[in-house]
C-alpha cells in the first residue's frame, strides 16, 4: 500500500484508488490511465481531465468543448462532456506556439517532479486558468530552461484529446 502515484504506478500491476475512504477505481495501470472514472483518480495518477459542456455551433465547424474559463478543442464528433488529455500529448513552449495544436493555454510552472518509472521523463505541474500535467523529458526541461514560477505555454492537438464514456 503506498499514497505515492509514483510508486503504484512503477511497483503495482493492478491499482485501487481509494477516495474519501471507499474504493473509488480498481484495475490495471494501464487501465486507469486511460480510463479515470474520477476528477479524483485522473489527479491522482497525474493525467488531465476536464468536464465541461458540449458547444454543437462552434466557429469554423470545430467540435469543442466549453471549460469554466476557455475551449477545449476535441477531434471527435461523440457529445459527451468528460475529455483526457495524457501529459505525454502536451509540448511546451516560452513564446505562443504557432503549429497546427488547436488547444494553446498559458500557465506558470508550479513544479518539476522526476518520473522513476519512466526515467527519463519530468512531470511539469502547470497553474493557470487550465491547471494542466505535462511529461517532458529532462532534455527539453534543461533546453527550455524549465523552472518553478516561469510562464509557459502548453498545447496539445484536437487528436491528443479523448472523450471518456
Amino acid at each position: 500500500m503506498t499514497h505515492s502515484p509514483a510508486e503504484a504506478l512503477a511497483l503495482g500491476d493492478d491499482v485501487t484508488v481509494l477516495e474519501n475512504g471507499r474504493v473509488s477505481q480498481s484495475g490495471s495501470r494501464e487501465e486507469l490511465m486511460r480510463h479515470p472514472r474520477s476528477a479524483y483518480v485522473a489527479e491522482f495518477l497525474g493525467v488531465n481531465l476536464f468536464r465541461g459542456r458540449f458547444e454543437a455551433n462552434a466557429p469554423h465547424d470545430a467540435r469543442v468543448v466549453a471549460l469554466p474559463l476557455g475551449v477545449l478543442v476535441l477531434d471527435d464528433e461523440q457529445r459527451d462532456t468528460t475529455a483526457l488529455v495524457h501529459p505525454r500529448e502536451i509540448t511546451l513552449s516560452l513564446g505562443v506556439p504557432e503549429g497546427t495544436a488547436r488547444n494553446v493555454f498559458a500557465g506558470v510552472i508550479e513544479e518539476l517532479a522526476p518520473e522513476p518509472p519512466h526515467g527519463e521523463l519530468v512531470r511539469v505541474s502547470l497553474a493557470g486558468d487550465v491547471p494542466l500535467i505535462a511529461e517532458v523529458t529532462r532534455g527539453a526541461v534543461e533546453a527550455l530552461g524549465l523552472k518553478p514560477g516561469a510562464h509557459v505555454y502548453a498545447s496539445f492537438k484536437a487528436a491528443g484529446v479523448t472523450v471518456v464514456q
